[in-house]
């Protein structure tokens, strides 16, 4: 009986541990007005994607499969409380304040390839030519991948370009054989 309680007690903590937060939008219907100095930083997280465009334009990126890789660049501000290591997210009914939640405040879709060259090697050369690639993992939605970038930057003090490679996903743990 006790091997059995283990058992379904690991069992749980496993799939707990592979639920992820849900996924929501990444812009906010009614921003809050703040000051460049009410926040602790501000990036620009550059996109490539096997994303389809969402028909949603909060979310952006949906988790459906795109034919063609599709290209972004989502500007987040980092709130003033912000403890390193923390994403710290607002929950539905909450205001888009950017002085207590991480807020995309801008994004800009590039319909060629091209075009998306061009801006990324301009941020490049600006930035001393250094580039930081991420690729996220399993039941990542779009939104959980900007913002663990933008903290990956913003805690480790990163000066060069973040780019973010995201792939498809349900962002459910029930479809991990979609991903």
């Amino acid at each position: 009986m006790r091997l059995k309680t283990i058992f379904i007690i690991a069992l749980a903590l496993l799939t707990a541990g592979c639920a992820g937060p849900q996924t929501q939008e990444i812009l906010g219907s009614v921003v809050v007005p703040t000051q460049a100095t009410e926040i602790a930083g501000n990036h620009s997280i550059f996109i490539a994607t096997t994303r389809k465009w969402s028909d949603d334009p909060n979310k952006v990126f949906d988790g459906e499969r795109s034919a063609t890789l599709n290209y972004a660049r989502v500007n987040v501000t980092v709130p003033p409380i912000h403890q390193v290591g923390q994403i710290e997210r607002r929950s539905r009914g909450k205001s888009d304040d950017p002085t207590k939640y991480f807020m995309a405040s801008e994004v800009v879709g590039y319909d060629t390839q091209p075009k998306f060259t061009s801006a990324l090697n301009a941020d490049i050369d600006a930035r001393g030519g250094r580039v930081m690639v991420f690729v996220h993992g399993y039941n990542t939605g779009f939104d959980d991948a900007v913002y663990r970038l933008t903290q990956i930057v913003h805690d480790s003090g990163y000066p060069g370009t973040p780019v973010l490679f995201s792939w498809a996903s349900g962002a459910k743990t029930t479809d991990y054989v979609y991903d």
